[in-house]
């Protein structure tokens, strides 16, 4: 009788962990790519923050329940906010393969989305640990290549529209070193010029 006792307790333990976990997914904040403000709102409830990235997207803060999210919004060509292009979960409460899978199906637009460990040599080799939980990093490809996601102790999902955002950036900052580069160059020129009269 002994060992049933603590067979019941222990199932119970689990029974009460899977429906947690269960009850966690059902109510967890989902970020859709492709939203509008409006309907993040409607979605979230009101932002807690809001701000300009460097590349000039807009950002807003959500908490709802215990996760907490940052969607990023790409800006019109008329200086209006536009839909929702990256939407990052907060590290704390997403770690399990369950969650991150559940918040990248909704935004698989009925495609499947793959995932590896990714190529660079500082990222250690991802596994699913024996209580479902995520160690090491993860990058995530949807199969139609319009989304990208990363897990990092905190999940992003990306449209290829953010990807051309962060290319631009990466380029713009290319050409400012080139000119200062060339500036700093000329001065140098200049200031040998300078000295060819004494």
């Amino acid at each position: 009788m002994q060992p049933r006792q603590v067979l019941n307790v222990t199932l119970g333990k689990a029974t009460a962990i899977t429906f947690a976990l269960c009850l966690s997914l059902s109510q967890m904040a989902q970020g859709h790519l492709g939203e509008t403000p409006e309907q993040c709102e409607q979605r979230y409830g009101k932002h807690v923050d809001e701000g300009t990235t460097e590349e000039g997207l807009k950002f807003r803060n959500y908490k709802k329940g215990d996760i907490e999210l940052q969607v990023l919004f790409e800006s019109t060509p008329d200086g209006k906010v536009g839909e929702a292009i990256s939407v990052y979960y907060s590290c704390c409460n997403i770690k399990y393969e369950e969650q991150v899978n559940k918040l990248l199906e909704a935004d698989s637009q009925g495609q499947k989305w793959t995932w590896t460990n990714a190529p660079e040599g500082d990222w250690i080799i991802s596994a699913t640990k024996s209580d479902g939980s995520i160690s090491g990093k993860r990058k995530y490809v949807r199969a139609d290549g319009q989304a990208s996601a990363e897990y990092n102790i905190g999940l992003s999902v990306r449209s290829a529209k953010y990807d051309k955002y962060i290319a631009l950036r990466e380029q713009r900052k290319a050409e400012e070193e080139d000119r200062a580069r060339k500036d700093e160059e000329r001065k140098k020129e200049d200031s040998g010029k300078a000295l060819d009269g004494f």
